[in-house]
This record gives C-alpha cells, structure tokens and sequence, in this order.
C-alpha cells in the first residue's frame, strides 16, 4: 500500500509514522508480520480503554454459555485473539450488544464501570 503524502494534513501524516514505528517495534519485538494489526490494536485498546477476558463478557452480557458468546463473535461482536485469549473492549461489546438487542447485566456493568 502506498501513501498519497500530498493528500494527508501534516497531522495525518505524523500519525501515518506514529502507526509505521509501532509496526516496526512490534516486529522487532518477534510478532509475525500477518498479525501485526492485531497486535496494534489491541496494544491501542490496552492503552486507552479498559479490556475484559472472557469470564466478564460472560457477566456483562448475563449468560455463562461460551458458545452463545462464540456466536456472537461470529455475529459481529468485536474481539481480538491475542496468543489464544479473547480480548474485549467494553465500549465496543456494549455498543454492539445495544445495536443487536442483546440484554446486558447492569449490575455487572456497574460493577467494571467502576473499576
């Protein structure tokens, strides 16, 4: 893929490097180049957000049924394996959770909400 510069603001463009030297660190670090954007995100959402495992999707969504949330995987429900654990960012399972009418434990909301 190649960048058109002359299109991006000066903002767009640092941020363009900003993405490229992480990719960069992470190969460095040994992540193999097909799961580079993976790992970028997650790394991302470690960094601004609060992410859940498996056992608290399971609360916040009031079911302990791992394949009806591997269904919702499958259904849309945003999720990053990262060395073979589900991560969740709460906003995002929320927002998806909410759009495709899937009931959501408020006191467990509450409960991670808090934390």
């Amino acid at each position: 893929m190649s960048l058109s510069w002359e299109n991006l603001t000066l903002d767009e463009r640092r941020r363009r490097v900003e993405i490229a030297d992480e990719k960069y660190r992470l190969l460095m670090r040994g992540v193999p180049h097909s799961e580079l954007d993976r790992w970028l995100v997650y790394e991302q959402a470690m960094d601004m957000k609060h992410m859940l495992k498996t056992n608290d999707v399971l609360a916040l969504l009031d079911t302990q049924n791992t394949k009806r949330l591997a269904a919702y995987r499958n259904a849309g429900m945003p999720a990053v394996m990262i060395k073979g654990v589900w991560h969740y960012d709460m906003e995002l399972v929320l927002d998806w959770a909410t759009k495709n009418g899937v009931p959501i434990n408020r006191r467990a909301l509450r409960a991670y909400s808090d934390a």
